[in-house]
């Protein structure tokens, strides 16, 4: 079994982002917005692309830091999201910086496995509810 290493990154939510979401909690208690899974989806799309800068900067960070060999052996990078929007966001920023970084995705729409990969160079992008569900083969 190889080596495990676990990150996990908290954010704050910026000043505009509160601003945001308060603008979504006044149209929801105005009338404006009708039922309170309309507003809970606004919430969330604003909480899923707010912040790329931060994240993104993390995610680059982890990936010269696994290139340079300070984790021991290169591993494949496990990468967990919630939205769509996210895991498409990841994928133009990723192929933008590595083109040449395999990148495997795993969930409702892919029918992909968290099998073994040609190499450990590979990222997974994993939905959260799918990565719960799929077989490691």
């Amino acid at each position: 079994m190889p080596d495990l290493t676990v990150s996990h990154e908290f954010f704050n939510i910026s000043a505009s982002t509160r601003w945001d979401l308060d603008m979504i909690d006044d149209a929801y208690e105005s009338g404006k917005i009708e039922f309170p899974i309309q507003a809970r989806m606004m919430q969330e799309e604003v909480l899923a692309t707010s912040g790329y800068a931060p994240k993104d900067l993390r995610l680059l960070n982890l990936l010269t830091r696994r290139d340079k060999g300070e984790f021991g052996q290169i591993h494949l990078i496990l990468i967990f999201y919630q939205y769509n929007k996210v895991c498409e966001h990841l994928i133009k920023m990723i192929q933008t910086v590595r083109p040449d970084l395999p990148i495997h995705t795993v969930n409702g729409h892919s029918k992909d496995t968290l099998r073994k990969p040609h190499d450990d160079e590979s990222v997974y992008l994993v939905q959260y509810e799918a990565g719960g569900v799929v077989q490691r083969t």
